[in-house]
């Protein structure tokens, strides 16, 4: 294992232990050591989720973007399994996106992505039970609706 993969494992469990920003260093310490493509996407990904638990809405979104875009030239766009998260990291990136949108009460822009997950394999499983990336931001926009009346 290289110096990069080292350094994306630490980012992961600085993860793990809700140290945001000592993660988010550390992920783009492992990018710029030139981490394997295979990690790249989810590097992105856990970097803008950083970046939203953070309440920094748009550098989640720059980051969410580039774990979209990084699916289509690095490792390829495959399901992964983190947990109880079954998708791919497209997908994840796009329910990510439409939570930036919804926190920033843009609903006309979450229900935009909303259709990019129609469809889609990835799920997430809550309380034992299987809900797909597109029922859950579903749920999400219809509760951000009843919130803003």
């Amino acid at each position: 294992m290289n110096e990069a993969d080292l350094k994306f494992f630490e980012a992961v469990k600085l993860f793990n232990e809700n140290l945001f920003w000592d993660s988010i260093e550390a992920f783009q310490d492992s990018l710029s050591c030139g981490l394997e493509d295979k990690y790249v996407d989810d590097c992105f990904l856990n970097i803008a989720i950083c970046y939203m638990k953070l309440n920094l809405f748009n550098e989640a979104e720059e980051y969410f973007l580039k774990a979209i875009e990084s699916t289509k030239t690095s490792s390829g766009d495959q399901i992964d399994f983190e947990g109880p998260i079954y998708g791919k990291t497209s997908d994840r990136g796009k329910l990510g996106l439409l939570r930036v949108s919804l926190a920033r009460k843009d609903i006309k822009s979450a229900e935009t992505i909303l259709n990019e997950l129609d469809g889609t394999e990835s799920y997430i499983e809550i309380n034992g039970e299987k809900v797909s990336m597109h029922q859950l931001a579903i749920n999400e926009i219809d509760l951000a609706k009843k919130s803003s009346t």
